[in-house]
């Protein structure tokens, strides 16, 4: 993308791009086995309809819909050819084609439909890249749209970590963070999921359990069922006829004091159907093939004996039931594994399909008519509000801050967040004021606490307004604040509290929280990590709701654990990029930061003194070592090439990296092991299409690829930077390659607006 084809990406850009016409959200459901995985994607648009009058919803899948489920408001659906798979595992379709030849018409008419609806937000079901990676030109289209964001939805548990592994493939994770910006679980924190199958506690993309998503548990039964009586059900009803012959077979072994409703599912074969028919005609059981009621046919019912589907286990649970499993056991172990985890966790009961025997049931359903039913918890069953709201979030859907925008429902926010930073603001730290920026226009941020003064003078642009809104915390130590900052809270309604530093802001957070009885956790970032007792980081880590690091390397300084979530700060894309570099004359040199010994800059002129080409160096910055450098250049005879130009504000900056050809950011690890993350600066210059060359530190490696969007050397080292600085000013096509590169990474993984919503998403699933 050029510079003159830059879309705005501002959160006014897309306010007036959503405002042209209402949202739109393609749900693309997995139709493999049952009708779980439609009935999950009906809820969400169901859900989506009722909260946002001006929203349309498209459901591509396999399934027949209409036949078995309504279909909610301004919601339609693109049939897809059927792909099935049989018990053995095998796939197989209705027409007379191959599986290639089947994947190949799915995928076309997948993205033909996609790209022609253009949404707001894509949300694929389970498979990351499709049935057989039947979705992935569709993913790659999508992808390149700046204005649809991408989302993967997995349940609750998916199959044994070495299944999950074996289907996934070792290249899994490098697409789903190539083309996903967020990830919803739809299930609890405490169920085994594939990613935990995977072992990646370190994705970059952000991970939020939403509990279990379904429709809400309706106050009645069935109006033409009286209430009491046993529910047999197969879900979609493909291979529960054991299940259902079992039963039979066991009540008329040794009759139940209660009536029967068994509901065998529309996929039930018409040939088994007939003989289940012919079992229980004498029996006191009323038989369904289907109904569109089963919440209310689940609430009328003592006790239920199900397969363990997703669907039917989160309806019993909810509506309280005792419940008797009969898992699926093939191809996937996904039904045993929630069985004998309710199994564990809610006292219900389980029989193994291999001891599956008219006895065995009969015996377990003597013990499932004497229970009472179970409890749980009411946060484990609004997944499909949570997530909702965090489509909507990532759809562009925000308050406006005046109010919303007319004829718009007002989104509920799914979080009261409390942000408590160290000094604010600070003109080195705008990625702290984008993403307490981002919190506020979502209608999340109740409270800004800061525990020592910001700086004065020139601010960022978004600053202006916060900086009105913080409170500084009256000195003490951070105990003391805490306490402080928990009775200037109480009774205000906030669900979380946020230390947006890994020291004082992350200890007083947790004070605060615990006063309050509320969730906190912080973010860390570089050199609050360094300023904090590692044993308190540690325990801080396990303690918190959610740990939000800048980079990889950053979370490896912390314990492993799913709360810790990697999200990079994003850069402002409409404000840099202007022009491509004039690439004529000496090779104009920019670096930016602070002049403090963590960024290299006498590495810098050391290097500059040794370089063979024509040049010019600009150091914009203040601090410390200004007279020292000053001193280095004096004395190489640097004079006439190289200048300190001092501080410069966030407006000036877009202006000094128009005139670079190349950004220089030659960081080092300091006397005291301190060192950068990911700075601004190496955000900015890919930003503004300018190659960068930087130190090889594990933070820079996350937005640097060498060669490709830059080039890094070792830290420290003068020789082999002055040798990459005179190499790519002596090749100008190089150059022009690395920056047009970098604007694409950038474009791809730094965008302010996706990195902003993922930071909001995240706490707002931590904090809900």
């Amino acid at each position: 993308m050029t510079p003159s084809q830059a879309i705005d990406n501002s959160p006014l850009g897309r306010w007036a791009r959503s405002a042209a016409r209402p949202g739109r959200f393609l749900f693309y459901s997995n139709e493999m086995v049952g009708l779980g995985h439609l009935r999950r994607t009906l809820s969400l648009a169901g859900c989506l309809a009722r909260n946002h009058d001006d929203v349309s919803s498209l459901i591509l899948t396999g399934s027949s819909v209409e036949p078995f489920f309504p279909i909610p408001p301004r919601t339609d659906t693109v049939k897809l050819p059927v792909r099935r798979r049989d018990a053995d595992g095998n796939h197989h379709g209705r027409l007379a084609l191959d599986i290639e030849e089947l994947k190949s018409l799915r995928s076309q008419i997948a993205l033909a439909t996609s790209t022609a609806f253009a949404p707001d937000v894509a949300i694929v079901d389970k498979l990351p890249l499709g049935l057989g990676g039947e979705l992935e030109p569709t993913l790659r289209a999508l992808r390149e749209d700046p204005n649809c964001r991408l989302v993967l939805g997995v349940r609750d548990i998916d199959d044994t970590p070495a299944n999950v592994r074996s289907k996934w493939g070792a290249e899994m994770r490098e697409a789903i963070e190539r083309y996903y910006d967020a990830i919803l679980v739809y299930g609890p924190g405490w169920t085994p999921d594939a990613l935990d199958a995977m072992g990646w506690e370190d994705l970059a993309v952000p991970v939020s359990h939403v509990g279990y998503v379904g429709e809400p548990m309706p106050r009645t039964g069935a109006p033409d069922l009286p209430p009491g009586y046993v529910l047999v059900t197969a879900g979609g009803g493909s291979d529960g006829f054991a299940l259902l012959m079992a039963y039979a077979q066991a009540i008329r072994l040794r009759p139940i004091p209660c009536q029967t409703v068994m509901v065998a599912g529309p996929m039930l074969s018409e040939q088994k159907l007939a003989v289940l028919r012919d079992e229980v005609a004498d029996l006191p059981v009323r038989l369904f093939v289907h109904r569109t009621d089963m919440p209310n046919v689940m609430v009328g019912a003592r006790a239920v004996v199900s397969m363990a589907g997703y669907n039917t286990v989160s309806e019993i649970t909810r509506a309280g039931k005792p419940a008797l499993f009969v898992p699926r056991v093939v191809p996937s172990a996904e039904q045993l594994i929630r069985a004998r985890l309710l199994v564990r966790r809610c006292n219900q009961q389980m029989i193994h399909p291999a001891d599956l025997t008219a006895v065995t049931m009969s015996d377990a359903l003597e013990r499932l008519l004497t229970r009472r039913g179970t409890l749980f918890e009411a946060a484990d069953f609004q997944g499909t509000e949570r997530a909702v709201a965090l489509l909507g979030d990532f759809a562009g859907r925000r308050r406006c801050q005046d109010g919303v925008r007319p004829g718009r429902r007002a989104p509920r926010p799914d979080s009261r967040v409390v942000v408590i930073t160290s000094g604010f603001p600070r003109i080195s730290e705008t990625f702290a004021v984008n993403e307490i920026a981002a919190l506020r226009r979502r209608g999340s941020l109740v409270r800004l606490f800061a525990t020592k003064p910001g700086e004065a003078g020139e601010v960022q642009p978004d600053a202006g307004e916060l900086a009105g809104e913080v409170d500084v915390v009256a000195g003490g130590c951070a105990e003391e604040q805490g306490a402080l900052v928990a009775e200037l809270l109480r009774g205000s309604g906030v669900s979380g509290i946020h230390g947006y530093f890994a020291h004082t802001p992350a200890e007083v957070a947790m004070v605060a929280a615990r006063e309050l009885d509320v969730p906190f956790g912080f973010s860390v970032h570089a050199r609050d990590a360094l300023k904090a007792d590692p044993a308190v980081l540690a325990r801080h880590t396990r303690e918190a709701a959610c740990v939000i690091a800048c980079n990889p390397a950053t979370a490896s300084r912390l314990p492993a654990t799913d709360r810790v979530h990697v999200l990079p700060h994003g850069v402002d894309l409409t404000r840099f990029g202007l022009s491509s570099p004039n690439g004529h004359g000496a090779l104009e040199m920019l670096a930016v930061g602070r002049l403090v010994e963590k960024k290299g800059f006498d590495v810098l002129l050391e290097a500059a003194a040794r370089m063979t080409i024509p040049f010019r160096l600009r150091i914009v910055g203040d601090g410390p070592q200004r007279e020292a450098l000053r001193e280095v250049i004096e004395a190489a005879g640097l004079g006439e090439r190289v200048e300190l130009c001092g501080a410069r504000t966030h407006a000036e900056l877009p202006g000094a990296y128009d005139a670079a050809d190349v950004v220089v950011v030659p960081s080092v690890v300091d006397g005291e092991g301190d060192r950068d993350g990911l700075p601004n600066v190496i955000l900015e210059a890919m930003a503004s299409i300018r190659p960068v060359v930087a130190s090889a530190l594990a933070g820079f490696e996350s937005a640097i690829v060498d060669g490709e969007t830059g080039i890094l050397v070792p830290p420290g080292d003068p020789v082999a930077l002055a040798d990459a600085l005179d190499s790519l000013g002596r090749t100008r096509p190089l150059r022009h390659r690395l920056g047009e590169n970098a604007r694409r990474r950038a474009e791809r993984e730094f965008d302010l607006e996706r990195c902003s919503a993922r930071f909001c998403a995240v706490l707002g699933a931590a904090y809900a």
